[in-house]
């Protein structure tokens, strides 16, 4: 049975990996940029909800862990802004919630990833 990477995971993504730490002025640091295979799916938000939960932007399915505040883009490394030939507007997305699980038979870590677009562009 082929893995889960060459049957599902058909997209790359630019990720940030979140670091835990905060630079001098308090902002949040990330490691510098990997590419990852995803599956990346768009979803409409139309903001926060009446519950007090913040809309969805997108959500991806990896099979990397993928850790709360890092920063994802779909598309490779060397097409993002400052190295290739992405629009500084280009839709980078901050990861607002995981889920951790394995397939049935426990050979195959899945990470899910609710994201939301950041709203400035941070210094990555």
């Amino acid at each position: 049975m082929p893995d889960l990477s060459s049957t599902f995971l058909n997209q790359t993504a630019t990720y940030w990996a979140a670091t835990g730490k905060v630079d001098n002025y308090g902002v949040p640091t990330h490691e510098n940029p990997v590419e990852i295979e995803v599956n990346w799916n768009e979803n409409k938000s139309l903001g926060g909800q009446k519950n007090g939960t913040q809309g969805i932007d997108a959500s991806i399915t990896s099979d990397v862990e993928i850790k709360v505040g890092s920063l994802l883009w779909l598309g490779e490394e060397d097409e993002w802004y400052g190295t290739g030939s992405a629009n500084y507007d280009t839709e980078l997305m901050i990861v607002q919630s995981v889920k951790w699980s394995s397939d049935c038979r426990g050979r195959d870590d899945i990470w899910v990833a609710q994201l939301k677009r950041c709203k400035d562009l941070p210094n990555v």
